[in-house]
């Protein structure tokens, strides 16, 4: 599912990609690796709102992870 997600954004398919990426963020709640990619797909749908509270779920559970403060 999260291939296909990637997949479909990467062709510029945002919208189709987010249910995929929501599906599989609430599949793993305690994987915050999800969360930058559903961000980003936000963001590129046009919802920033959404962006902002992706990427602070993903600061709030990996403070220390390389790419916490990039965006």
């Amino acid at each position: 599912m999260f291939n296909l997600s990637l997949a479909l954004q990467k062709a510029g398919r945002q919208v189709d990609a987010l249910p995929l990426l929501e599906r599989v963020a609430t599949l793993t709640p305690d994987d915050a690796t999800i969360l930058p990619t559903l961000g980003a797909t936000y963001e590129q749908a046009g919802r920033p709102s959404d962006a902002v509270s992706a990427y602070n779920k993903f600061l709030s559970m990996s403070p220390d992870a390389p790419d916490a403060r990039r965006r």
